[in-house]
């Protein structure tokens, strides 16, 4: 009986033994090859674009296909001379990176999908370093704390870097907030131009503007200075706007939260609060007197039920202050969309 078990077992086995003896031992295959997996350019000047070829060869015995070519950057561009090779044929993959409005160094990959069974996805880096056409000794303007009522000044000193030819400056954008004097518009390699900003601290808060500088040549990028300090009036605002989240967990009712403002008198003087004003659809407001005529708590909580997903008001804090009447207190609410009430039936 086992003898004729074997017999049956061996008559389905022979054929598959003999269609593997018959296989050719190295089937055809595409391998795809590059002599150079990164490139590095040194210095790229601002705004111009930067091109290299990496050389790939089909080393396979079969025909390659490039399936895809994938960059880790909209800056980076790349695509290949041929999307099919024959065995020991060569081709490119042509990859051009962008540097306008970009600067420091840079590291950017390219994955190149294909056929090869060995080696499916490649990639390639390419690397450098921006050199601006401007130096800029001033990136940021930070005037600090200031007191409501003061001014200040700071400068923007700017020269040409990679830019050879003397660069005009023609708009200098800005906000009301600020004023900017310049004595030459005209910017060279040899030597700093110089802005002078003035600054008057006539609102308290905190201080978010930016300069703009633009240039008669278009091929230079504008040049923006992020301008920040903080104006503190008579009384100090703690904290100076508000941001809600309502959360919520899965099996518990939401959390409509509350938070709490300081108004803190900063001199020897004191002060009242005659009104606080924020809508009444969306919070609940309560003023707390933590020390009469000089330090109070307002004590702000959205309101259950909301459906707005996310919206801002403003908070306007009313006092008898001859210099800071009125006090506005940004305030901005966020539901999740996993935080949504149930709609309503």
């Amino acid at each position: 009986m086992v003898k004729y078990g074997a017999l049956i077992l061996s008559l389905f086995i022979s054929p598959i033994l003999l269609a593997e003896e018959t296989k050719p031992a190295d089937a055809p295959i595409p391998k795809i090859y590059f002599p150079e997996k990164e490139h590095s350019w040194g210095e790229v000047i601002q705004g111009t674009q930067a091109a290299y070829p990496f050389v790939f060869k089909n080393t396979g015995n079969a025909p390659l296909k490039i399936i895809k070519i994938q960059t880790s950057c909209g800056c980076t561009a790349a695509i290949a001379g041929k999307n099919e090779l024959a065995p020991q044929e060569s081709s490119e993959i042509n990859v051009t990176f962008n540097s306008a409005g970009r600067q420091g160094e840079f590291s950017k990959a390219i994955q190149v999908y294909s056929n090869d069974p060995q080696s499916p996805k490649f990639e390639l880096m390419i690397h450098g370093k921006i050199r601006t056409l401007l130096q800029i000794q001033s990136p940021t303007l930070n005037f600090g704390v200031m007191k409501l009522g003061s001014s200040a000044e700071r400068e923007i000193k700017i020269k040409a870097d990679a830019y050879d030819q003397p660069l005009k400056m023609t708009q200098v954008d800005k906000s009301d907030r600020l004023e900017v004097v310049m004595k030459d518009p005209v910017i060279t390699q040899k030597d700093w131009t110089i802005l002078t900003v003035l600054f008057k601290a006539d609102t308290p808060g905190n201080l978010n503007e930016r300069v703009v500088l633009r240039f008669e040549n278009p091929a230079v990028n504008p040049v923006t200075v992020p301008v920040i300090g903080r104006v503190e009036g008579p009384i100090r605002v703690i904290p100076p706007r508000l941001n809600f989240i309502v959360r919520s967990k899965v099996g518990k009712p939401m959390e409509w939260p509350s938070q709490r403002v300081i108004l803190t008198r900063t001199d020897g003087s004191t002060f009242k609060i005659v009104n606080v004003d924020l809508d009444p659809q969306f919070f609940d407001v309560q003023t707390v007197v933590k020390e009469e005529g000089k330090s109070y708590e307002i004590v702000i909580r959205v309101k259950e039920g909301i459906e707005q997903r996310l919206f801002s008001k403003v908070m306007k804090v009313s006092t008898d202050d001859k210099v800071l009447k009125e006090i506005d207190i940004p305030v901005q609410v966020w539901i999740p969309a996993t935080s949504q009430p149930a709609p309503k039936s």
